[in-house]
């Protein structure tokens, strides 16, 4: 049986992540840690959704390294539209969206975004927003669920199943 896992904000060959609170020595320990985080956790026959902000200065080649053979992509903000076909050549069977809809049993629709989707829209057209963007911040409402990197336990993407009981212990 396959799982399915969340993670957002990678920031692969991002120089200046390193200043934005992610403790790492230099770039290329980072880059490593990320992605084997991802092969340790992710299983080739899960699903990985990835949120967005996926690799920085055409670094995208690194996602060639993961394992899982059925990833969605979201755009971030900054998977520019220019660098689409970068996220492709690596991941030839990638799937890419803007963002999702899904149904989640006792949640009913969920929005799988990049960027938080306004509260209004969780008030009548969804329960819950799996989303990335923030980074070290957090919505304080139950409704959101940030799978930035740093939100993470040890880099490695959370599974559907962990976000489920950790959101249905605060009735959303």
């Amino acid at each position: 049986m396959s799982t399915t896992y969340f993670a957002s904000d990678l920031h692969l060959g991002h120089r200046r992540i390193l200043e934005f609170g992610r403790d790492f020595p230099d770039l290329e320990t980072h880059n490593r840690t990320i992605i084997e985080a991802i092969n340790d956790t992710v299983r080739p026959t899960d699903k990985l959704f990835l949120l967005g902000d996926l690799a920085f200065n055409s670094e995208f080649w690194r996602l060639s390294a993961l394992h899982c053979e059925d990833i969605v992509v979201v755009l971030g903000n900054h998977d520019y539209p220019s660098k689409v076909h970068l996220i492709q050549e690596a991941l030839p069977n990638v799937k890419l969206a803007g963002c999702l809809e899904d149904r989640w049993k006792g949640f009913g629709k969920v929005l799988i975004t990049h960027i938080p989707v306004h509260p209004n829209q969780l008030e009548y057209r969804a329960k819950l927003n799996i989303h990335g963007h923030l980074h070290s911040h957090t919505i304080p409402d139950p409704r959101y669920v940030n799978v930035s990197m740093e939100q993470l336990e040890s880099w490695k993407p959370v599974s559907k199943e962990k976000i489920i009981s950790q959101t249905s212990k605060i009735n959303v």
